[in-house]
């Protein structure tokens, strides 16, 4: 199951998703992902984005952590 939400403006947008994905052989083994980022225009060719994804799994493999976060800084170029 996965949902997006966005907003934009002239100056700044803003996006969020969560994501649910099932096991479908065994039930107590699903995963969450979920990222919200911002993004910050700067001119007609750049934008600067950042975001930070979370991962979680209700089972992880034996050593593996259950939880994760991923933070990113991103320059973005349209031309």
């Amino acid at each position: 199951m996965y949902f997006e939400h966005e907003k934009i403006n002239e100056k700044f947008s803003y996006k969020f998703w969560p994501e649910y994905i099932p096991n479908f052989t065994t039930l107590e083994d699903y995963q969450i992902a979920a990222e919200p980022s911002i993004s910050v225009i700067l001119d007609k060719n750049f934008s600067l984005k950042y975001g930070v994804r979370y991962n979680y799994d209700n089972l992880p493999a034996e050593g593996a952590v259950r939880e994760d976060r991923v933070s990113t800084l991103s320059l973005i170029s349209k031309y």
